[in-house]
């Protein structure tokens, strides 16, 4: 009879063989694990993102836009670009789509980007399987599903939440091209890279990594495959091409125009790699210290706790990203700085080394302040950094007392997850200022259309709504109109125009005058109809 701890002996052994019951259980069970967590918070906070909502609402703007047949959303994306806009189509046509699957509806939108980048840790999990053993694998998979950050960034039309996947299948087709002769994965280097910069512009700080890669590769490249993928890459930029060519270039001189200062907020690169591999919340329940530690003394007990379970994060992630660091910078140096040299003899090593650190340093060049958003395009990179330091590390007791303590840390980070998504539950329902998130426009909108009937058009008036003092109220003065004012765009012409109707806001019921119609009212929100004369 077999005992039960030699059972799980065997379970264990059977980890590390990809095709066994229970590696692909385990699996699923971890692809279950981030849907749920990432699921959770989308339900309790509804991705609500105060720093962010003014763009996912224009996002959704151009979306309609493009629905309605507007040209201008074939050819630019909302997100903003020094004085112009980045190019091409793909951002909108994909926030257009998730629109439609969800229903005609900005909740539904939401829902299927939650869904995009919890699907993304199935591809996650099968470049890790090329780059690392089998159980390895399944820990790095583990580790992404339940970190703090990548749920953060799941839900929301904010163009760099898309880059997930995008970039785990360029970093995949990369490191294929460069362990296969003649391999056709090169079409796909070039055809993601393409399409990368269409949700965001960060990815032009990776185009010269890449580029020193393949100039570097140990192998032949498929020059037939390089050239279909540079036509590819072409004809997606088509619609911008001809757009620009229509409006004198208009877009592109306006981004050319642009510049800005050296910020020191780009020195924020030196720790956001270990950072985002940390359970520290960031920004998350407020900008300053004081909302950070109310929320660790609301659902932590104390402050100091929190700290304390930051801080222990914080000390594991740097082990893994300086412990890596500083293996790159060895075997270069073993090599007298040979890039060619070294990506042949220590070919993961380089490749992850030169995606982390060229484009970092190339950003600190430009002088820009760094955000946390920047790195989203690197998750698939970052997350291989803790399966690669335990496998290198050297004696079975540290590293049996690293593995319980990220045991540890697992549960805190499902903890830390489930604490900020009912704090954002708290706020969204309790707080004495309104907070735009798109379930609340969806409710003031509708009760706006139906006051209004449908043969006028409504108009709002924020004279008396203060914002001097309040970034939620200055937030939610741009928010609302905005909201308004992309779905009234695609309203048929009325046959009999009437004057719009218009509408006065507010933050208290007190202010609203004797004889006004209140039309719509939630917390520190109040919209009525002004008194008949």
């Amino acid at each position: 009879m077999v005992s039960t701890g030699t059972r799980w002996r065997q379970l264990y052994r059977q980890l590390d063989e990809p095709a066994s019951w229970t590696h692909r259980n385990a699996l699923m069970a971890i692809v279950l694990l981030g849907f749920l967590l990432r699921g959770y918070l989308l339900a309790a906070g509804h991705a609500f993102n105060v720093d962010t909502i003014r763009d996912e609402v224009n996002a959704l703007h151009y979306a309609l836009s493009l629905l309605a047949g507007e040209p201008n959303a074939w050819y630019l994306a909302q997100p903003a670009l020094h004085d112009g806009h980045i190019p091409g189509p793909l951002w909108t046509l994909l926030v257009a789509a998730f629109y439609k699957l969800g229903g005609n509806t900005a909740d539904g939108a939401l829902f299927w980007m939650m869904l995009l980048n919890s699907v993304v840790i199935y591809p996650f999990y099968l470049f890790a399987s090329r780059l690392l053993p089998a159980r390895a694998a399944l820990f790095t998979t583990l580790f992404f599903a339940i970190a703090p950050w990548p749920i953060y960034y799941a839900a929301g039309l904010y163009n760099p939440l898309a880059l997930p996947l995008l970039s785990v299948l360029l970093f995949w087709a990369l490191w294929q091209t460069l362990n296969r002769d003649q391999s056709r994965a090169i079409f796909w280097v070039l055809l993601f890279s393409a399409m990368i910069l269409q949700f965001h512009m960060v990815a032009i700080f990776y185009y010269p990594a890449i580029l020193l890669l393949l100039w570097l590769a140990p192998t032949r490249l498929n020059l037939r495959w390089l050239g279909a993928g540079l036509i590819a890459g072409t004809c997606i930029y088509l619609p911008y091409l001809f757009g620009e060519i229509t409006h004198h270039w208009a877009n592109t001189r306006a981004v050319l125009s642009g510049s800005e200062k050296f910020n020191w907020g780009v020195l924020k690169f030196l720790t956001i790699l270990p950072e985002m591999l940390s359970n520290h919340p960031g920004g998350w329940p407020g900008d300053t210290t004081a909302e950070l530690k109310d929320f660790g003394n609301r659902y932590f007990g104390a402050y100091g706790l929190l700290l304390g379970i930051n801080l222990i994060s914080f000390g594991f992630a740097l082990v893994f990203v300086y412990g890596f660091l500083r293996r790159f910078y060895r075997v270069l140096r073993q090599a007298r700085f040979n890039l060619k040299t070294t990506l042949r003899d220590h070919r993961l090593t380089v490749f992850l080394g030169v995606l982390l650190v060229l484009p970092l340093l190339l950003y600190f060049l430009l002088g820009k302040d760094y955000a946390s958003r920047y790195s989203i395009i690197i998750f698939p990179l970052l997350f291989l950094l803790p399966a690669l330091s335990l496998q290198r590390m050297q004696g079975a007791g540290i590293k049996r007392y690293i593995a319980y303590g990220l045991a540890v840390m697992f549960v805190c980070n499902i903890y830390v997850v489930w604490a900020f998504a009912l704090d954002q539950q708290r706020e969204l329902t309790s707080e004495p200022q309104y907070l735009p998130a798109f379930y609340k426009l969806e409710k003031l909108y509708k009760a706006l259309r139906h006051d209004a009937g449908p043969d006028r058009t409504i108009a709002v008036d924020l004279t008396h709504y203060p914002t001097a003092g309040n970034h939620y109220s200055e937030v939610a003065s741009e928010a609302i109109p905005n909201y308004i004012a992309a779905y009234e765009a695609q309203l048929p012409p009325r046959t009999t125009p009437r004057p719009p109707k218009h509408y006065l806001l507010t933050d208290a019921l007190a202010q609203v005058p004797a004889g006004a119609k209140i039309v719509f009212q939630d917390n520190g929100l109040v919209i009525y109809t002004p008194p008949l004369p």
